[in-house]
């Protein structure tokens, strides 16, 4: 019996730490948090890594449009300024996690993303 509860501490241990830490170690926030973030950094810029199909459907006001799915992304993503701060979002949160990292791996900052993505 104790075995089992060792291996059910251990699964939900990891899954913890697996949540934590599925972006990359990149930091997320919630829409909640989205006003604190933008006080604490006025400078804050915005990143839309969706689609133009799915941007079409509205965005965020001001938010640069730079699609992760374009074969032109890392490029783009390079020649913005990197010592800004910036929120990233998507549909659900995958794709910006997954742009974070490439834009921590390119040497920026600080970057955000946006947790549960536009309108969750």
């Amino acid at each position: 019996m104790n075995t089992i509860l060792y291996i059910v501490l251990a699964l939900a241990a990891a899954y913890f730490l697996y949540s934590r830490l599925a972006g990359g170690g990149v930091p997320s926030i919630s829409n909640n948090e989205i006003k604190e973030l933008r006080a604490q950094y006025p400078n804050l810029e915005i990143i839309d890594v969706r689609t133009p199909q799915e941007i079409a459907g509205g965005k965020m006001k001001g938010a640069h449009e730079i699609n992760f799915m374009s074969s032109d992304f890392q490029k783009r993503i390079s020649k913005l300024p990197k010592d800004r701060p910036y929120l990233v979002y998507c549909r659900s949160g995958r794709r910006s996690a997954g742009a974070c990292s490439v834009m921590l791996k390119q040497g920026f900052e600080q970057v955000y993303n946006l947790s549960g993505g536009y309108g969750g």
